[in-house]
């Protein structure tokens, strides 16, 4: 004869029983059955680590829906990992039990939605890891609800194309949030409205047109925004008024083609800017002044004719320039009066025919300039006698046909001279006979240029500027006996 079934009271006393024994015996039952779990051979699939840090891990197990629900996790873990697995689901009863879990990985599995009760009882979560997964859209606005004190979300490499605004506010502790590799087509204005801890936001790889001018203005304390690789083409003057901590702003590979003078004006903490790889043909006069704190802009591959003189005022601590591949022909000569501290300028593939040298004065840091791939003539002594830590300077690939004397005489410093790919004869070697002598001196590229003696075509390291010496010298006197006859 059958027993008859326990009243409901009775078998939830039972599961609450259940779950004190488990605490007070420090998880040994549930140990146990974590190594029983659907563990073919006796071997676990799960391996666990006990101490103040206790952590689960059942990364690479190829476990499945019907193998995860088997698991049980002990009661205090903190850290649980299913990366790397089969699971095309999750069942808020996987994680009911932990209360004290605060690291949560997911990543990498064929996960589609999310529960909006899955989370609920896991008030301590402080990082969640949803990846590589196959989610199409964050529409159920309860999903992390309960979980205010999460501070590292990362849903890369998913599906998502839609975010309902609520998911996010209910994280007013998030720090880090990435979202790239996925399908959303805006950032609409109450997204991060609640995220005033947000110091990483990273929404590259996506089709993002437009962004809200309401989208940033709560994110005071953001440090890095990662926004390249999308569909925008237009940015508003105030879409970054919020953005006064921001240090690292990307937004690369994008359909930008015109900006306006104060789109970054409030950006006062920012070191790095990266416009690279986009539509952009005209530069506002005095586009990147009063941003004090900006060492790196890359402006490389865009449609760039004329930079004004004012287009770094107020930008003192410039390091890093680099404009390569644009139209410029020709630069203002006080464009870095004010970029006392610049180091790397790159100009390559424009279509400069002429260089004045003033434009470097003053500027006692300068290691490296290039200029390769222009239609340059001639090169007059770009560098003053303050300019002595320069290190590398690129000229191939223009149409030079003659090169100062005087140039790099107070360069004591140089290591690399690319000269290739020019016009350069015999009578225009001077210049390489002022640094030849150099210690730190390593490479002169003499290669492929217009030399009556095919023996100084090519590239000259130190161990074979004693032959180049004599090549040269044995040119002037050759010259020398014509004109005495």
């Amino acid at each position: 004869m059958l027993a008859p079934p326990q009243p409901v009271e009775h078998r939830e006393r039972t599961k609450l029983f259940d779950q004190k024994k488990l605490a007070v015996t420090g998880e040994t039952i549930a140990e146990a059955k974590l190594k029983r779990a659907n563990t073919p051979g006796g071997a676990s699939m799960c391996a666990a680590a006990t101490g103040e840090g206790r952590e689960v891990d059942c990364s690479g197990a190829r476990m499945d829906g019907q193998r995860a629900k088997k698991i049980i996790v002990p009661a205090k873990t903190k850290k649980l990992s299913y990366e790397n697995n089969h699971l095309d689901s999750l069942h808020p009863q996987w994680f009911e039990g932990l209360p004290e879990l605060k690291a949560l990985n997911i990543k990498n599995n064929f996960i589609q939605k999310l529960n909006p009760h899955l989370f609920k009882n896991n008030r301590n979560l402080e990082e969640i890891d949803l990846s590589q997964n196959q989610i199409l859209k964050l529409d159920k606005s309860a999903v992390f609800k309960k979980n205010r004190n999460v501070k590292t979300l990362k849903l890369n490499n998913n599906r998502i194309v839609e975010m309902k605004m609520k998911i996010l506010t209910a994280l007013p502790n998030l720090e880090h949030f990435e979202i790239q590799h996925n399908r959303l087509n805006r950032i609409n204005g109450k997204m991060l409205k609640v995220a005033t801890e947000l110091k990483h936001f990273d929404a590259s790889f996506n089709n993002i047109a437009s962004i809200s001018t309401q989208a940033f203005r709560s994110s005071k304390k953001d440090e890095t925004v990662n926004l390249q690789n999308n569909l925008i083409s237009q940015l508003n003057k105030q879409v970054f008024s919020g953005l006064v901590g921001c240090k690292f702003l990307n937004l690369s590979y994008n359909k930008i083609a015109n900006l306006h003078k104060d789109t970054f004006r409030p950006m006062v903490s920012l070191i790095k800017l990266d416009l690279s790889h986009n539509k952009i043909s005209d530069i506002a006069n005095g586009q990147f002044k009063k941003l004090p704190s900006l060492k790196d802009i890359n402006l490389s591959d865009n449609q760039i004719t004329y930079l004004p003189p004012s287009t770094f005022d107020g930008s003192s601590a410039l390091e890093f320039v680099y404009l390569k591949h644009n139209l410029i022909k020709s630069f203002e000569p006080e464009l870095f009066k004010n970029a006392i501290n610049l180091k790397i300028f790159m100009a390559d593939s424009n279509e400069i025919n002429e260089f004045d040298g003033s434009i470097l004065d003053g500027k006692t840091n300068l290691k490296t300039v290039s200029l390769s791939k222009n239609d340059l003539t001639h090169v007059n002594n770009l560098f003053d006698n303050q300019a002595t830590g320069l290190q590398n300077v690129y000229l191939q690939e223009n149409q030079i046909d003659s090169i100062d004397d005087s140039f790099l005489v107070a360069q004591n410093g140089v290591k690399n001279i690319e000269v290739q790919d020019n016009m350069l004869s015999e009578d225009e070697l001077d210049f390489v006979q002022t640094v030849i002598d150099r210690d730190d001196l390593e490479n002169i590229d003499l290669n492929n240029n217009n030399f009556a003696d095919p023996a100084f075509d090519r590239r000259w390291a130190r161990g074979d500027f004693g032959r180049l010496q004599n090549y040269i010298t044995n040119y002037e006197a050759a010259v020398a006996a014509e004109n005495t006859l």
